[in-house]
């Protein structure tokens, strides 16, 4: 049931302290205003080699660069801070730099620093020039290079906007958490107008994910069990396209990524990988209350009815970049947004704020970040005409293939077979009936070990979710006459029984049962099944006649055997 807070309280004072819109001449602690963690925080740019990825087919690969290369710019927790510091200009600057070291005299970083700019002033009005140059120049929490810590965190993955979330990025390093954003080829623009294009750069994309959270996690700096994804913008698309295709992903969260609005949601869904239902993990939408007027397949976000899904509509934001660092930045700094400064701020701390809580709950178990985010309430430091949170708790508990073989590890097959029924009678439709092929193998999987019991409870779930479906008797079939083989007869017994009780109108288990009590010398009983079922054969249903007519004479030829 979705739960949902309006915001009702028009009078409600803010609590929070803002900073003064006036450009500041000194670093002011921006830990104090947005509640920094307990961890300095790292930045570091690693090359990772991908030499499984030949890439001389793609525009502008060299020869003596022939796999893949993927720059991946992390914030980290560590247990130094330095007086090398990254300032605004030098995270402008970092898309084009080789690592962590890079320059901004050059004419590139110069480039970017001016469109960065550029894009301020055309967003939010002119500024001071010497407003811009302090700017500039303002030093960040983030220490260049700093020593790892020796702790495992989280990681959090995504593709990387540079400028646009290195706040948040060193908030949440600040936390106790990797925070590792791929940046993406300059020949894979993501041209929405192409959706083949867009394809193959999400495919790309997550594959460069996938590779450096594998080489993080080599490195012993994160959670070998802990991931996350994140993304913001346009760079929100190929993180879900990842998560879809991995199932090791712990938690996905987007800061205003568009993909259900026209023209974007269109490019997501063309990849052969996108499936809702793929999504079994706790879902995190960020979006502005203006913006969300135009998400016209928001529809599909519950879709994902095996993950929890989190709303975080902020009221106030006028523009799309016042969830990035720039609105933030043009707020607080800059001087050219006065009539909306304070509601632009405190939007940005409670995102940011319900962002680091929704991560401690879905990766770090963290109890009050679990009922702060699921109650939907707006914390009482936060003013409730700037927000609107939503939850909505997962429509089935339904396991897909992994999670059922947990199961098994974790139960006893009748107390799976119960939590299957129970999840079935409100999950027409769902991921163990989506592919009974993979369901129907793991089945034969223990017919062919032996294990009677999970064998049993198998066939009798490929039965509840997929009524019509024959794999199982099949499966019991082939268990049944190799416990008979064995000369494990009441084993055999045993599955021969079941085989009736999962099919009670079909004619083979009574052959097999029969077939059973005439080896154990049960004449009688023998008689009786293959009586039974050959009269069954007279309703049998999708046999070809020919076929049919080869079963009623085997039955025929049963029972003259027995009755001489």
């Amino acid at each position: 049931m979705k739960k949902k807070v309006q915001n009702t309280n028009s009078n409600m004072m803010k609590t929070f302290t803002m900073y003064p819109l006036i450009c500041l001449l000194a670093f002011q602690s921006f830990a104090q205003d947005l509640n920094y963690g307990p961890h300095n925080v790292g930045f570091r740019i690693l090359t990772l080699i991908d030499s499984s990825r030949v890439m001389t087919n793609e525009p502008l690969a060299q020869p003596e660069n022939r796999y893949r290369t993927i720059k991946v710019h992390i914030w980290y927790p560590t247990l130094s801070s330095s007086t090398s510091k990254m300032t605004t200009a030098k995270y402008m600057a970092s898309q084009k730099w080789k690592d962590e070291n890079g320059s901004v005299e050059t004419l590139p970083d110069k480039s970017l620093i001016y469109g960065n700019k550029n894009a301020i002033r055309t967003w939010y009005g002119a500024f001071k020039e010497s407003d811009w140059e302090q700017l500039k120049s303002l030093e960040w929490k983030a220490s260049i290079g700093a020593g790892y810590h020796s702790q495992k965190f989280p990681l959090l993955i995504g593709e990387l906007r540079p400028t646009s979330t290195f706040i948040t990025n060193e908030y949440l390093a600040s936390q106790g958490y990797i925070v590792a954003y791929v940046r993406h080829h300059d020949y894979e623009a993501q041209s929405h107008q192409y959706y083949p294009v867009m394809s193959r750069t999400y495919i790309n994309m997550a594959r460069d994910m996938e590779f450096a959270t594998m080489k993080l996690r080599k490195m012993g700096i994160a959670d070998q069990q802990k991931l996350g994804t994140i993304g913001f913008s346009g760079s929100g698309f190929a993180q879900v396209h990842f998560a879809m295709l991995n199932a090791d992903v712990d938690a996905i969260a987007d800061i205003e990524s568009g993909y259900f609005m026209e023209g974007l949601f269109e490019g997501l869904t063309a990849l052969s990988s996108y499936d809702p239902q793929q999504v079994r993990i706790p879902f995190l939408h960020i979006f502005s209350r203006k913006l969300t007027e135009e998400e016209i397949f928001l529809d599909s976000l519950y879709l994902m009815k095996y993950a929890d899904i989190h709303r975080l509509i902020l009221e106030k934001p006028q523009h799309h970049w016042d969830f990035a660092s720039e609105g933030y930045l043009a707020a607080t700094h800059l001087n050219n947004r006065e009539d909306v400064a304070e509601d632009v701020i405190e939007s940005f701390h409670i995102f940011n704020d319900y962002l680091k809580h929704f991560f401690d709950a879905s990766l770090k178990g963290n109890s009050p970040s679990q009922s702060r985010i699921q109650s939907a309430q707006v914390p009482a430091e936060f003013d409730p005409e700037l927000v609107t949170m939503e939850y909505t708790p997962r429509q089935s508990n339904m396991p897909n293939l992994p999670e059922l073989e947990a199961l098994f590890d974790k139960y006893s097959p009748d107390e799976v077979i119960s939590i299957i029924q129970k999840e079935s009678e409100r999950d027409t439709f769902n991921l163990l009936q989506q592919d009974i092929f993979s369901l129907r193998q793991i089945g034969t999987f223990y017919q062919r070990r032996g294990d009677i019991d999970k064998a049993l409870a198998v066939a009798k779930i490929l039965l509840i979710v997929d009524p019509a479906n024959q794999n199982a008797r099949q499966i019991l079939d082939d268990l049944g006459y190799m416990l008979l083989s064995f000369e494990m007869n009441d084993q055999a017994l045993r599955v021969f029984q079941a085989n009736i009780e999962n099919y009670p109108e079909h004619h083979i288990p009574r052959y097999s049962l029969g077939d059973y009590y005439q080896q154990m010398g049960e004449k009688g009983k023998a008689l009786e099944q293959f009586e039974i079922g050959l009269r069954l054969t007279e309703s049998a249903e999708g046999y070809p006649e020919n076929l049919l007519n080869v079963h009623k004479n085997a039955f025929k030829s049963k029972i003259d055997q027995l009755k001489k």
